[in-house]
């Protein structure tokens, strides 16, 4: 009777040891107990494809998918700390318009006011220049006629700022001389 009690015995144990077994699997994945969980960083690009990493609860991710370049646009992740992660993590790629800046030389009318002599715009998107005028009537024998690209001389007008890079531009004025 006793062999038999010890026999149930240790079959009871067996079974409760199972049952604890499947719990600590329950909190393995949880991030708890012997072994470590893991979690997914899912990379979506801009074309809808996905980059997948994986990671230790806790740990760090040390390499980030490489961002696609795109001309006149900075690219990075919307998500930038890695750090101990602790979830299944979604992070979409996100480009933002490069700024460049448009400087302005006034040219031969020395006298001639602006806004400013630097604007600053951003690539793809729509910009007005800045117009030089005239403060004092003894200067009005200049009219503003265009600006140029100082470099090419090229005409340079209102747009969509197409460069990848900063333009410097001259004032073209037209002088007019009295008929006597």
């Amino acid at each position: 009777m006793k062999k038999r009690l010890i026999v149930l015995l240790a079959a009871f144990v067996v079974i409760l040891s199972s049952c604890n077994r499947q719990d600590n699997t329950e909190l393995n994945n949880s991030g708890y107990g012997d072994t470590p969980t893991t979690y997914t960083i899912t990379f979506v690009f801009e074309d809808g494809t996905n980059e997948i990493k994986v990671v230790q609860a806790g740990e760090n991710l040390d390499s980030l998918p490489e961002i696609p370049t795109r001309i006149g646009y900075d690219g990075a992740w919307e998500v930038e700390d890695f750090s101990k992660i602790t979830s299944n993590v979604t992070v979409k790629l996100l480009y933002t318009p490069k700024q460049f800046t448009i400087y302005y030389d006034l040219g031969e009318c020395e006298k001639a006011t602006i806004t400013s002599l630097a604007q600053t715009v951003s690539y793809d998107e729509e910009y007005e220049l800045y117009t030089p005028y005239l403060e004092t009537i003894v200067d009005y024998d200049y009219q503003f006629v265009k600006w140029v690209e100082t470099d090419t001389q090229e005409e340079f007008q209102n747009g969509k700022y197409e460069y990848v890079k900063d333009i410097y531009l001259t004032a073209v004025w037209q002088k007019f001389t009295p008929d006597f």
